[in-house]
C-alpha cells in the first residue's frame, strides 16, 4: 500500500474517534520503508506480527475504520513496525493504544444507543418463533455423521462447544487456514444451538474475531427457525452483536 492509499475509503459516516484512529493505523503502516522500491505487503506484515488470527482482509478492515482490533492486534502492529522500521514512528505504542481506547468508548456509547432496537429485534425474534410453533415442535435429533463418513467430522461431534472452537483456533495458529474455514463449516452440523452460542462466544473472548464472524455468517445460512433460536441463545450469551448479525440476515 503507498502512502495514501485506501485513505479516502475512510467512511465520513464513521465517528471522528474511528476515523483519526484508522489514519493512524496507516501512517503506521506508511512509515515502513521500502525495500528495493517495493512496499511492505500486508501479508508479510502480519508474518511479522505472527499474528495468526488476523487476515489482510481484517487488516483491511482496520485500515479503513470498520472494524476494531484487539489491544493485542495493536501491540503486535507497533512492534512489528517498530522492528521494520529505522527511523521514528509516528506515534508511540501507547499513544496508539490510547486514540484506540477513545475509538472503543465511543463504539460503547453508540451499542448503548442502538440497545433499544437490539431488544425490539429479540421481541421480533420471539414472536416470529411463536407463530412458527418452534416452541411446541418435537425435539428432533441432529443428523449423525455416519461412521465411514469424514473421521474429523465425526470427531467434532461428541464435543463440548468450547472444545471444538480450540480445535479451530489451533489449526488457525498452524496456518492451516483451508482446513480452519473447512471444520467451521461443520461445526452447525453436528453442535446444537447453545454449543454454537459458547462456539462464538470462546472465539471473542480468546480474541479470534475473524473465526467468529465465519462461523456467525455460516449459521446465519441455516433454516430460518434455527438462525432465530441461535440470535436469542447469543443474546443470552451476552453477545448482542452477533444476535443481530444473524437477525440482520432473515429479516
Amino acid at each position: 500500500m503507498r502512502p495514501g492509499e485506501l485513505r479516502s475509503t475512510i467512511s465520513k459516516d464513521l465517528p471522528e474517534e474511528r476515523q483519526r484512529f484508522a489514519n493512524a493505523l496507516r501512517d503506521m503502516y506508511d512509515s515502513i520503508p521500502a525495500v528495493d522500491g517495493r512496499r511492505t505487503s500486508q501479508s508479510k506484515l502480519l508474518k511479522a506480527m505472527e499474528a495468526s488470527y488476523a487476515s489482510r482482509s481484517s487488516l483491511c478492515r482496520y485500515l479503513q475504520g470498520k472494524n476494531l482490533p484487539t489491544e493485542d492486534f495493536v501491540q503486535k502492529f507497533h512492534k512489528a513496525i517498530s522492528e521494520l522500521t529505522t527511523g521514528i514512528l509516528p506515534l508511540t505504542c501507547e499513544e496508539l493504544l490510547s486514540m484506540r481506547q477513545h475509538a472503543e468508548g465511543v463504539d460503547g456509547r453508540r451499542r448503548t444507543a442502538r440497545q433499544a432496537s437490539a431488544v425490539h429485534k429479540l421481541d421480533e425474534a420471539e414472536r416470529r418463533i411463536d407463530e412458527l410453533g418452534v416452541g411446541n415442535a418435537t425435539p428432533i435429533a441432529l443428523p449423525v455423521p455416519r461412521e465411514t463418513g469424514d473421521r474429523q467430522g465425526n470427531k467434532f461431534a461428541g464435543r463440548p462447544a468450547p472444545q471444538a472452537a480450540t480445535e479451530v483456533i489451533q489449526l488457525a495458529k498452524l496456518g492451516q487456514y483451508e482446513q480452519t474455514v473447512t471444520l467451521l463449516s461443520r461445526l452447525s452440523e453436528h453442535l446444537d444451538t447453545d454449543e454454537l452460542a459458547l462456539s462464538v462466544a470462546h472465539l471473542r473472548a480468546e480474541q479470534y474475531d475473524d473465526l467468529a464472524d465465519t462461523l456467525v455468517q455460516i449459521c446465519g445460512r441455516e433454516d430460518q427457525r434455527q438462525v432465530i433460536r441461535l440470535s436469542i441463545t447469543l443474546r443470552e450469551h451476552q453477545l448482542p452483536g452477533d444476535a443481530d448479525a444473524l437477525l440482520r440476515m432473515i429479516i
